[in-house]
């Protein structure tokens, strides 16, 4: 129960504020714990101003709801704490800290009660509240609560702000090792994903790692890597990744990749931008929802793949498990390590055609030198065979050639099963 006592005397007052300040700032350079932290900033209130439970309120998009408390679970209300939401501007009391950046005091809850009319606390009689403020503005409020009417009085309230400007400090710190941490991984990912890109020049190899590293940096279910044509507007699945947590659903073939997009969605790459689409999205096209339905995708995010401002392909990132929000962190992140495949996709295009220019040219050269050889006529054949296979990959391979009769006959051939039945079938069809 609240202390109905007399308020102690001024300097007992100061000494047991400075003594809970203090503590309150060492637990900051404790092994930093945000909820800690304030969970003790809430104990320490207690030691200087006496009250039944006590609350840190936290806006976020417009909506306040309870980040830390006391008090309230012992009266068999945590589970209400945990699910409420309120739109400030429907608080009288949280609109006038908003407005005015200063603490209030309620003598009677009933007539004022902390939340709206709907969500009364039977048991709080009074309370008193003060803004918490980060570069002048308002993020959260700190709330004291009493079973006793008119307990709290104006001289409470500088003491309950100096604790609010502490329980600021915290949430600040909080938010930079968040982002310090966020930036850690981003970072990490980055290097890891061009580390294992960069690593190859072989281009297949490039596109799968590529979808490895993308489902991996953001927790993605699924990756896929795709080829864009554009002057017929048709996509190709070129190498696609699944995650651990990737469903049975999604992990089956899907048998229209890299068919033309009727709905023409593909006209987001012209503007080379990042896009985020959810199966309940009503603007979504049918085609598109019905292959999300199909494959049991409930976002997708889609990154385009660039090359000297030329854009080859896009990546597709799919969450099966719940509806996702990419953040704007991520989305960049995706875009970083799509900026490392293009390059390496680049260089590995390079590479590959230098090397086949440098294969064909030894070949020729092979070639050439074939026509001074002493070898018998088979064997030159076989030999062209050989250089042929270092140059095109074939399954079968067939020289013809014109007889005395200018008849096409089967001069000589690799690969096929029935040798035969190929000279038979080539003087037939084309002699």
């Amino acid at each position: 129960m609240s202390d109905t006592s007399p308020l102690r005397s001024e300097l007992e007052q100061q000494l047991a504020l400075a003594y809970a300040l203090r503590d309150n700032t060492a637990s900051l350079g404790d092994s930093f714990d945000p909820d800690a932290v304030l969970k003790q900033i809430l104990i320490n209130i207690g030691w200087v101003v006496p009250h039944d439970a006590a609350v840190v309120i936290l806006i976020e998009h417009d909506l306040a709801h309870i980040a830390c408390e006391t008090g309230y679970r012992e009266r068999g209300w945590g589970d209400w704490t945990k699910s409420i939401r309120v739109p400030v501007t429907q608080v009288a009391s949280f609109q006038h800290m908003v407005e005015t950046g200063r603490p209030v005091h309620v003598a009677d809850a009933s007539a004022n009660p902390l939340w709206t009319a709907a969500s009364t606390i039977p048991w709080q009689r009074s309370y008193a509240a003060a803004p918490i403020r980060l570069r002048d503005q308002t993020i959260g409020f700190l709330i004291l609560d009493s079973e006793t009417p008119d307990f709290f009085t104006a001289l409470h309230l500088d003491t309950l702000q100096a604790f609010a400007n502490q329980v600021a400090v915290v949430i600040h710190s909080a938010r930079l090792l968040k982002e310090t941490q966020q930036r850690l991984v981003a970072q990490t990912a980055l290097l890891n994903a061009s580390s294992a890109i960069s690593s190859t020049l072989d281009l297949p190899t490039v596109v799968e790692r590529c979808a490895a590293q993308l489902c991996h940096a953001i927790d993605a279910t699924s990756a896929y890597i795709c080829y864009w044509n554009q002057e017929n507007d048709t996509t190709l699945v070129v190498a696609e990744y699944y995650g651990p947590h990737a469903s049975v659903q999604e992990r089956v073939p899907d048998p229209d990749a890299g068919k033309p997009d009727t709905t023409d969605e593909t006209t987001w790459l012209m503007h080379k931008q990042a896009l985020v689409r959810h199966i309940d999205d009503p603007a979504m096209p049918d085609s598109t929802r019905q292959h999300m339905r199909q494959f049991g995708v409930k976002s997708i995010l889609s990154i385009p793949l660039l090359a000297k401002n030329q854009t080859f392909g896009y990546a597709a990132l799919w969450e099966t498990r719940h509806r996702r929000e990419f953040t704007a962190e991520e989305i960049q992140l995706c875009l970083g390590i799509a900026q490392q495949t293009a390059i390496a996709f680049d260089n590995a295009q390079l590479f590959e055609t230098a090397r086949r220019q440098l294969a064909l040219a030894r070949m020729l050269q092979a070639v050439g030198a074939l026509l001074t050889a002493e070898m018998s006529l088979s064997d030159v054949f076989e030999r062209i065979f050989d250089l042929l296979s270092e140059v095109i990959r074939s399954d079968c391979v067939a020289l013809e050639l014109l007889d005395e009769h200018q008849q096409v006959y089967l001069a000589a051939q690799r690969g096929f099963p029935d040798p035969d039945l190929a000279r038979r079938t080539t003087r037939k069809i084309t002699g």
